[in-house]
């Protein structure tokens, strides 16, 4: 084998190598009785997308399924589950694999049965891209993050902007508000995240520490000058 063929074998080894998968499991909108879809040669990743929404006007608990081909650059690898106390709550797995078969999941963790001592603003305003602190959220297990969301849910032709905040968990590797917008497709309906920031949770026994040293300090009266400049 003369040199010029072995480089060329071993380019066409490492693109064969490196190809995403040809078909993949179909579930939602479009998807025929085989239960599969055939990728495009863009598409180069499997996708499975589960949504549990309770953001509902009836507070009804509504549940979607989504696979298909996906170019990966165009999707995140990830679940967000945000936690809006009285105002609902939204969970989305979207999962990226070279199987046929992605299973998205929210890796629920036990201790979430449990408040663990952080609270963050929470508010949800469907129509609108903000919304004002509508009290606070008690966060449970691992939500230890507070986030505020400006993003739309559609589904068809009909979009709804929302605001929301509240505890919030995610395994994101990164500043999702980098990757702004992100939109991610479930079964029936589309979510786009136009803004998303995160901070860590307050602790509610850092807020009393706070509130004690205020009221200390105003209690100490003319004597106050003597402990603070």
């Amino acid at each position: 084998m003369d040199l010029l063929a072995f480089f060329l074998f071993s380019a066409l080894f490492a693109v064969a190598g490196t190809a995403g998968p040809t078909v993949c499991s179909c579930s939602g909108p479009g998807c025929g009785d085989s239960g599969t879809v055939d990728c495009t040669a863009e598409e180069d990743s499997c996708i499975g997308v589960k949504d549990i929404n309770e953001l509902t006007a009836d507070q009804s608990t509504l549940i979607g399924f989504y696979k298909s081909c996906a170019v990966a650059a165009d999707h995140v690898n990830s679940s967000f589950v945000f936690d809006f106390g009285d105002e609902g709550s939204l969970s989305i797995a979207s999962r990226l694999c070279n199987d046929t078969d992605c299973q998205p999941s929210f890796d629920y963790v036990y201790m979430e049965a449990f408040l663990n001592g952080k609270t963050c603003p929470k508010c949800y305003k469907p129509g609108y891209t903000s919304c004002k602190d509508n009290g606070t959220v008690s966060c449970r297990g691992d939500f230890v993050t507070c986030a505020v969301i400006s993003g739309e849910m559609s589904e068809g032709p009909t979009k709804i902007p929302f605001a929301a905040k509240g505890c919030a968990r995610t395994d994101y590797d990164g500043d999702i508000s980098e990757k702004a917008p992100v939109t991610i497709a479930s079964e029936v309906y589309t979510y786009k995240f136009v803004k998303v920031t995160f901070r860590p949770a307050n602790s509610a026994l850092a807020a009393k520490r706070r509130f004690a040293f205020t009221l200390d300090y105003k209690d100490l009266g003319p004597q106050r000058a003597f402990f603070f400049p």
